[in-house]
């Protein structure tokens, strides 16, 4: 058995990987064997050709689906394109893992990844877990991540813009998640782009609103994922004392439609785009989960108080659950 990933692995290669990727989600704990990941055709991957790289070793080692799974390179030099974001330390470890190795090289190859700069000055905010349990480590986000930005841009309302996204996607993915599967993020800062890319192996969207809200039980799954982009949809929004309004995807959606960007939200059977303010929501190969893309264009960038639909969300604050 063999997973090919191709030459260039960017957001247009999303559904053939979904499509390829989607089997092991029924292999937990088989330790197939006679598995290899083959690497050898790639040359450049995205953020989120990354991302998922790492969340379909991550799965599969954590999970058991593979015995002595092998990855394929031309040489050994071919896992230096996994440093380009950020990836490289811990994916090596994942796959050390899979190979028996202990799990506290994964955990301290977690300790190590930091905010970097690349040679044309760019800042990454290198991938990150996200647990509820480790409150230190979302402190760390929210203090160095936001201070080494704000540091970046020297703009405050560019400033207010990428904190927004950042906060309103960590917390959307910390509050609906129903378990602690170690959602990902990983962020890049340019000067004329922002972009984002977070994944999980939870429940996903779709399964967490259509279980909370009843009134959704009467929709198709793609009808709820567009829905989840409504004001107001929160999966948590009507349990006692809770601060979630529904207000996370809207807001990202807006920032989107407005700074000419690109939103992609994979969640189990569906897929949601948001591209040249065309969107697009389609069935999509089975992913366990929630994958989250979004890049903003900063070269003439629209602020949150200049978005219409966002004006009343100006003073609102980030909230870490």
């Amino acid at each position: 058995m063999t997973l090919i990933i191709p030459k260039n692995f960017g957001i247009t290669k999303l559904c053939d990987f979904l499509k390829e990727a989607t089997f092991i989600f029924s292999l937990e704990n088989k330790q197939i064997p006679n598995f290899t990941l083959d690497l050898h055709r790639l040359q450049d991957a995205s953020l989120l050709g990354h991302a998922l790289l790492y969340k379909f070793v991550s799965y599969t080692a954590e999970h058991h689906c593979f015995k002595a799974p092998q990855i394929k390179v031309k040489s050994d030099a071919d896992y230096e394109i996994f440093k380009k974001y950020g990836f490289y330390e811990i994916i090596v470890a994942y796959i050390r893992f899979s190979q028996g190795q202990n799990r506290e090289k994964i955990n301290k190859s977690y300790r190590n990844i930091k905010c970097f700069k690349d040679k044309n000055n760019n800042l990454f905010i290198a991938p990150q877990r996200l647990l509820r349990t480790e409150e230190a480590q979302k402190n760390s986000l929210e203090e160095l991540y936001f201070s080494e930005i704000q540091n970046f841009y020297h703009n405050d309302k560019i400033f207010h813009l990428v904190s927004s996204c950042i906060g309103e996607l960590i917390t959307n993915f910390w509050a609906h998640a129903t378990h602690d599967t170690g959602t990902i993020i990983a962020a890049t800062c340019k000067r004329n782009a922002f972009e984002i890319c977070l994944v999980d192996n939870g429940e996903g969207i779709i399964t967490s609103l259509k279980t909370a809200l009843k009134e959704f039980a009467k929709y198709s799954n793609q009808e709820i994922l567009k829905k989840s982009l409504e004001k107001g949809v929160s999966s948590k929004k009507n349990l006692p004392n809770s601060p979630h309004m529904g207000k996370g995807l809207f807001i990202i959606k807006n920032i989107c439609k407005y700074n000419n960007g690109i939103l992609i939200i994979a969640s189990e059977d569906s897929l949601y785009s948001l591209n040249n303010n065309k969107e697009i929501v389609k069935n999509s190969s089975f992913w366990k989960g929630t994958i989250v893309y979004l890049r903003v264009n900063l070269d003439k960038f629209v602020g949150i108080s200049e978005i219409p639909e966002l004006r009343s969300n100006m003073e609102s604050k980030i909230i870490w659950r």
